[in-house]
């Protein structure tokens, strides 16, 4: 009897050793537990308020869980598990986001259409699969994968911001691999549900499982040339027409609509945004614009009262009709800083806010801080401050004029969110 239960002990030390051999050896481990160490006594003095929705004791025991498990743990599943307890603070700008770290991302760019992940953008070998259906990972169910993702994903205050981050988090090779997803760190195989057939017939659906090979960090954005064209009346022109620009916030002047578009991805530094806003409100009045268009749908944030600069040159237009003719376009990456103006926006210069919910919550924990843990160099970020947009407990600021992202419409290079606008007459 003790003969076949040593034999079973042997088997599953075994079995053990065969499948985790990328466990962390005594010498990582003793490093990681210094830095468990430093993530625990950093968080709890930079934190403005770490407990407010998890207890200490809660959070002391989930941190020695983990030191517990790090003789079965790789370097990967170790950040997986400080993700996991780093979510449970539950602020989107207390996070671990994986900076600097190394990791490879498979290249394509997916988008959470009511339910269904598309391909929206990719490089070029793989550009057959744009406006596929992304079903299967390694043949598992992607409904099961994105669950595990959803769980770890960083900058998250609800619903909106997390199927935003949960499918960029799905583009990671080595946490694909952590999660027990993928059976390598840098190649797996991806099945999608692709479109065929032609305008005049009835499309039909075919299954297309292909093996991906995964890029390295700095790639995850330059080598996504291939994208679902955008053939809105609003496309950035050419920087001629710029005096002072950048990649991440532009103007377009539609004179046919007698609109001022302004795309605001990213926060420039103050003096530049004092520059972009005096020559936007020039062109304002030399041309006597009534309407005004300003779109934050991809910006996740930076310095809010940089944003105030522009709106403090915009009210100075007096052709604007501030009345009923102002729109700020709003969605699920609009986060942090981005959400704060929206909402600011809208109450001074009385704007309309269209599109989905935001991404951000408008009352709780931001403005951003961080810290490296000294062996690993993760980074970790936390919140300083506590701001209050909005009296309501509403995890999101709601749009005024809810307009969906439609798969039907981008499938075709339409932007039917900024249609609308466009086309609005302006009557509140």
């Amino acid at each position: 009897m003790y003969l076949i239960i040593s034999k079973k002990i042997f088997f599953v030390v075994f079995l053990t050793i065969i499948f985790n051999v990328d466990a962390l050896e005594r010498p990582e481990m003793i490093l990681w537990k210094e830095d468990l160490s430093f993530y625990h006594e950093q968080l709890e003095s930079q934190h403005l308020n770490l407990y407010h929705s998890i207890k200490a004791k809660s959070f002391a025991q989930s941190l020695r869980n983990i030191e517990n498990q790090l003789p079965d743990l790789t370097r990967t599943q170790v950040i997986i598990e400080l993700m996991r307890l780093t979510r449970k603070v539950k602020d989107g700008h207390t996070t671990i986001p994986l900076w600097e770290q190394n990791f490879h991302f498979y290249p394509f760019e997916l988008f959470n259409f009511d339910g269904e992940l598309r391909v929206i953008s990719s490089t070029p070998a793989l550009k057959n699969i744009l406006g596929a259906k992304l079903i299967a990972i390694d043949d598992k169910d992607i409904d099961s994968v994105l669950q595990k993702v959803s769980e770890i994903a960083a900058f998250v205050d609800n619903h909106y911001s997390e199927i935003d981050r949960a499918a960029q988090y799905l583009r990671v090779a080595e946490l694909l691999h952590g999660l027990g997803v993928t059976q390598n760190n840098r190649v797996s195989t991806f099945t999608f549900s692709v479109e065929s057939g032609s305008t005049n017939q009835k499309n039909t659906m075919n299954t297309l499982t292909i093996e991906i090979q995964a890029l390295a960090y700095s790639q995850r954005w330059s080598a996504l040339t291939e994208s679902l064209k955008d053939h809105s009346p609003v496309n950035r022109p050419p920087q001629s027409l710029f005096l002072s620009h950048t990649e991440t916030l532009w103007y377009n002047l539609l004179k046919s609509k007698n609109v001022m578009y302004i795309r605001f991805d990213q926060f420039p530094n103050a003096s530049r945004m004092q520059k972009f806003s005096q020559e936007v409100l020039q062109v304002i009045q030399d041309n006597e614009v009534s309407r005004l268009i300003i779109d934050f749908r991809n910006n996740y944030g930076g310095d809010l009262y940089v944003g105030l600069i522009l709106a403090h040159q915009l009210n100075l237009a007096d052709s604007i009709h501030w009345h009923d003719s102002v729109y700020v376009m709003i969605g699920r990456k609009t986060f942090s800083a981005a959400m704060n103006n929206a909402a600011l926006y809208q109450k001074l210069l009385n704007a309309r806010l269209v599109g989905e919910p935001t991404g951000g919550a408008p009352t709780g924990y931001q403005d951003m801080g961080q810290f490296k843990l000294p062996n690993s160099g993760l980074v970790i970020t936390y919140s300083k401050r506590f701001f209050r947009l909005s009296d309501d407990k509403s995890s999101m600021i709601k749009p005024d004029i809810l307009i969906a992202p439609d798969w039907r419409f981008t499938k075709m290079g339409r932007d039917h969110v900024l249609e609308w606008v466009l086309e609005d007459k302006g009557q509140k």
